[in-house]
């Protein structure tokens, strides 16, 4: 009996990120950096500077410090499925689109759509900006699309 033919590696035109494959994987766990939401490489940590840098030059000084937790959240729930950032697809974002869409709140209740529209915003940012700067060749989150918020309550 044959064995089957190795699974499709998740290929993606990237520039500047080799994804690893299986070989390269270890057991020991990375060392926690100091946000404890997830390991970060340290080329990533040097892009989220970088990210940090360009929020804190075109937005407020209130901007950095709100957007950057969604970003570390995001790449936390990537590396919980061993995916690395420029290996993310439109369907990881969709995935977790969807997972955001899932999340309660203790009190069971679900989260607001538009909390979940200003993560989504959030990593449209991030991924705007590593195309821009030229980390990434495409943008995986162009297509996702912002949950519908309810305009009953606005005024």
């Amino acid at each position: 009996m044959k064995n089957p033919p190795p699974a499709k590696t998740r290929q993606t035109a990237v520039a500047g990120f080799i994804p690893k494959t299986h070989n390269d994987l270890t057991t020991n766990s990375p060392p926690r950096h100091g946000n404890q939401q997830g390991s970060v490489s340290a080329k990533t940590s040097h892009l989220l500077q970088l990210y940090e840098d360009e929020l804190a030059v075109r937005y407020t000084e209130r901007t950095p410090p709100s957007y950057l937790p969604h970003v570390h959240a995001f790449l936390g729930w990537l590396s919980a499925r061993g995916i690395e950032l420029g290996a993310a697809r439109t369907e990881d974002l969709a995935a977790y689109q969807s997972e955001l869409f899932a999340l309660r709140k203790k009190d069971g209740r679900p989260y607001a759509a538009s909390y979940q529209s200003m993560r989504l915003s959030v990593l449209k940012s991030f991924f705007r900006f590593l195309c821009r700067r030229g980390f990434l060749l495409h943008d995986p989150s162009a297509e996702i699309e912002h949950p519908k918020l309810d305009n009953a309550f606005r005024g």
